[in-house]
């Protein structure tokens, strides 16, 4: 069987960003600045609370015995058996019958209302409510803590989806040019001058209120015209460099020759790219839960947060702690770019 035709090595060693050297380059670059330090620390404590907010605020516990029964991670694993309990009725039930439990560091859900058979609506800052409640009873800074995951999921949702779609678009129409390249940057045009915001009210009033996925691939659809220019515009610098013209004479197809030639060389430009929408999905869907047509209750939101602190007696306080939280984390995504970029045009 003849061997695939592949470039020569010593054509592949000039294209950039192949090697690990190359990646250890940048990222001892990146941590040179402290402002680059520390959005990578505020990003990595955001993807903490989201993978393990069931651990940190939950109501029911990260483990416990009762009844002489065990029980592991039953906010993850939905007891049977704990059905109608919280941490607060089992602390109680652990205290009289014995046993032992296990609560997490806020002993309350982003859904729960009910606090030992009550209902706080709107509660200002207590021991017991350290952000206070909000309209339905529920604890502040649980939902604080969760929306941290629906923050994330959104950005780096919408971003992938419309990063792949970017990339797609502009090389296709950069290297097959014609026809392909005009539909394409129309397409880019009209999207780019049209207000994301007021696109994505239009689908939503049509559409209603969806799962978080449907806001997820609406703000996606909004969000990938910048990767897609600047996939363009580098694919047409680098597609007369001596290892594409060397590709094309041993003639590989040209999905090889993009995906494995052409797109890895500019991957820089289009991941700094791919970070800015990160943030802008993240500013967006906030936007949208605080004038209602973001996610769906009981889903925790930021923007849920404002909206509801409107409403509150400790209308600062509970204003300040979603606000604070968004602003740091979109801060902290916009340094990761600008940080990226800087290291990526030192190597």
């Amino acid at each position: 069987m003849p061997k695939r035709p592949s470039l020569p090595k010593a054509v592949q060693r000039i294209i950039p960003m192949f090697s690990r050297r190359a990646l250890r380059r940048v990222i001892r670059i990146y941590f040179r600045g402290p402002a680059n330090i520390f959005a990578a620390v505020v990003i990595f404590a955001a993807l903490f609370c989201a993978l393990f907010a069931d651990l940190i605020a939950a109501d029911l516990p990260i483990a416990c015995r009762l009844n002489g029964e065990l029980h592991i991670l039953p906010a993850l694993t939905h007891s049977e058996a704990l059905a109608g309990y919280d941490n607060q009725r089992i602390a109680a039930e652990v205290a009289q019958n014995g046993g032992w439990t296990l609560a997490p560091l806020i002993p309350y859900g982003p859904e729960q209302m009910k606090c030992d058979g009550d209902i706080q609506w709107l509660g200002a800052p207590s021991r017991q409510h350290l952000l206070g409640t909000d309209d339905n009873g529920r604890d502040v800074l649980a939902r604080l803590i969760h929306g941290f995951r629906t923050a994330l999921l959104v950005g780096l949702g919408s971003m992938l989806i419309g990063a792949f779609f970017g990339i797609a678009l502009g090389a296709s129409a950069a290297w097959f040019g014609g026809h392909l390249d005009r539909i394409a940057r129309h397409m880019t045009q009209t999207f780019t001058i049209f207000p994301a915001l007021f696109l994505i009210l239009a689908i939503q009033g049509l559409l209603g209120k969806g799962s978080l996925w449907q806001l997820v691939f609406l703000i996606a659809a909004t969000c990938w015209t910048d990767v897609a220019r600047a996939t363009r515009a580098e694919m047409l610098r680098v597609a007369n460099e001596p290892y594409v013209e060397a590709a094309r004479a041993l003639g590989l197809g040209h999905i090889r020759i993009l995906r494995r030639y052409m797109i890895p060389v500019i991957k820089g430009p289009i991941l700094v790219s791919a970070t800015f929408s990160v943030a802008s999905a993240m500013v967006i869907e906030s936007t949208l839960s605080f004038i209602g047509y973001g996610v769906a209750a009981p889903t925790a939101s930021w923007g849920g947060l404002l909206r509801d602190a409107l409403y509150s007696e400790a209308q600062g306080v509970l204003m300040f702690a979603p606000g604070i939280a968004l602003t740091c984390l979109v801060l902290a995504v916009n340094l990761v770019s600008e940080g990226l970029s800087e290291a990526l045009d030192r190597t």
